[in-house]
């Protein structure tokens, strides 16, 4: 994993290595990286929670799939 830090209140850009697993074929089979950049938001809110309450998080980020 790579990146990292993008500003404050930003989620991280994040930089995955892919592990091929089951069979080997489909839209994803040859796909080598997967690349979260120019990512904007999807940070937890601060403070404490109330159990059971659903939060939604907004965020949007660029996803680039590296083939082999």
């Amino acid at each position: 994993m790579g990146l990292g830090f993008n500003g404050d209140g930003n989620i991280p850009e994040l930089d995955l290595k892919a592990t091929p697993s089951g069979k080997h074929h489909g839209l994803l089979a040859n796909t080598a990286e997967i690349l979260r950049l120019n990512t904007v938001g999807g940070v937890a809110p601060a403070g404490s929670c109330t159990p059971g309450a659903i939060v939604g998080v907004p965020y949007r980020a660029d996803y680039v799939f590296v083939q082999n």
